[in-house]
């Protein structure tokens, strides 16, 4: 098994401005990491005012003056190494490579493509108006994300907002009040016009144009359906009000404690920066884990710590970023550095839990059976967490016999202790005894045989 660990990519933590080797070179308040399509990261890099670059074993700056001018921090657009930014936060890259930055300070949505940086959207002054991309108004923003047909989605942290940018440069509310209220912060789930954020902090959007959001004061992962309806997957309903902690599980009983930077993956796998618990976390087919840092409960102390995921140590994560390779990059804000979380989680076989053999007894038909469970374990580290495995019904006469919905199989993710728990089972009616076979299996040939009994009642 290879199982997650924790590196250090780039950054030797000294808060400064340096290009050089991986190693050496130096940050100031890393906020924000994406990947694009060759597999080179690009950082904000936010108290340096300059966009970074790390290709291969090396950093160089992709916009912003590429030598130590002291303070760098300005709004120019122009040749890349011409512009001046005011402390970028979230990027986001678009099918044809194109870099779009939140600039913060400068209430404004810059591009950079092809060496030469450009305003989006944003007069420059501060407030909230929606209409042509000249004339808008963002109040902060704090991260951008893109979709497959060019819409650029907006987290509007002090607007609590979710914005759009179309591909004609019109700027529009996605989610929030329609209208400049005075307090537009809130929770509430529902129609995009009547939702309510409380700073949204972080925004990803995934091939069916879901977008999710981190809203970092509300302590929630929302999310901004194609038909613009809001709902809170991760965290405690809307209507529970501000409740904190660190919390996995299933969603409704998971927390957070000031969700950063999101992500979401090409399986649809969600990633958190989990700001104030110093943790990354991820919201996988509605149940919420966490990744790196600390398990959920233990002690949440900042630190800089490479190794193992579970003893890993983060400073403020701010941003996340997975390569589709398998490798999940992250921002570590207050390390001044940018870390990596690789290694995949693979079982070698699986077993019944201890003290659940009563799960390959006999069942009544027409009764739901006993969750079926498995641990994922490998012979030199123990329980696997994060492991996909999947239950299938195999070789059986009962032709009821299936999980929800009629389906023949299920996929449930192993918990942090390595465990799966399958879909509930139901089978029957039958005339006589009969045999049932469910096969539980993960990705390298791990496999467990379940031989279950059918009784009449």
């Amino acid at each position: 098994m290879s199982s997650r660990t924790v590196s250090t990519a780039a950054g030797d933590g000294t808060a400064a401005f340096r290009d050089d080797t991986a190693a050496s070179a130096r940050f100031n308040w890393p906020t924000d990491v994406v990947v694009d399509a060759k597999g080179d990261l690009y950082i904000a890099d936010s108290r340096n005012s300059r966009v970074r670059k790390l290709s291969g074993d090396r950093v160089s700056t992709a916009a912003g003056p590429p030598t130590d001018v002291g303070d760098a921090a300005g709004y120019v657009d122009g040749p890349a190494a011409l512009a001046r930014f005011d402390y970028p936060c979230g990027m986001a890259i678009d099918a044809k490579g194109d870099l779009y930055i939140a600039d913060y300070t400068n209430h404004r949505i810059r591009k950079l493509s092809e060496g030469y940086v450009s305003t989006v959207a944003g007069s420059g002054t501060p407030g909230f108006k929606d209409g042509p991309a000249a004339s808008a108004r963002f109040n902060w923003p704090r991260d951008v994300a893109v979709d497959a047909e060019g819409n650029v989605y907006v987290a509007d942290s002090a607007n609590h907002r979710v914005r759009m940018i179309s591909p004609t440069g019109d700027v529009s509310t996605a989610a929030g009040p329609l209208a400049d209220v005075a307090d537009a912060s809130g929770c509430v789930d529902g129609a995009a016009a009547s939702a309510r954020f409380n700073s949204p902090y972080g925004v990803a959007v995934d091939a069916d144009r879901t977008v999710y959001v981190a809203d970092f004061l509300n302590h929630r992962v929302r999310t901004i359906s194609a038909q613009r309806q809001v709902s809170t997957p991760a965290g405690p309903p809307a209507e529970d009000g501000t409740l904190r902690g660190c919390v996995d599980g299933p969603g409704p009983s998971a927390r957070f404690d000031g969700p950063f930077g999101i992500a979401v993956d090409r399986d649809g796998n969600v990633y958190v920066a989990d700001f104030y618990n110093n943790r990354v976390r991820m919201v996988s087919r509605a149940q919420v884990f966490t990744v790196a840092g600390p398990p959920a409960g233990k002690d949440s102390a900042r630190g800089w710590v490479d190794g193992p995921a579970a003893s890993a140590r983060f400073n403020y994560p701010k941003g996340v970023a997975p390569d589709g390779k398998g490798r999940l990059y992250v921002a570590d804000c207050e390390n001044n550095r940018v870390r990596m979380v690789s290694g995949s989680a693979t079982a070698r076989f699986l077993v019944v839990p201890e003290g659940d053999d009563d799960a390959r007894c006999a069942f009544a038909n027409t009764e739901f059976l006993p969750r079926l469970k498995v641990v994922a374990l490998d012979e030199e580290s123990g329980p696997v967490p994060y492991v996909e495995v999947t239950f299938t019904v195999h070789g059986t006469s009962i032709a009821t016999a299936a999980f929800p919905n009629n389906r023949s199989s299920c996929t449930a993710l192993t918990d942090p202790d390595g465990i799966a728990t399958a879909e509930a089972l139901t089978a029957g009616p039958v005339p006589t005894d009969r045999g049932l076979k469910v096969e539980a299996s993960a990705p390298d040939k791990a496999s467990f045989v379940f031989h279950l009994s059918v009784k009449q009642k």
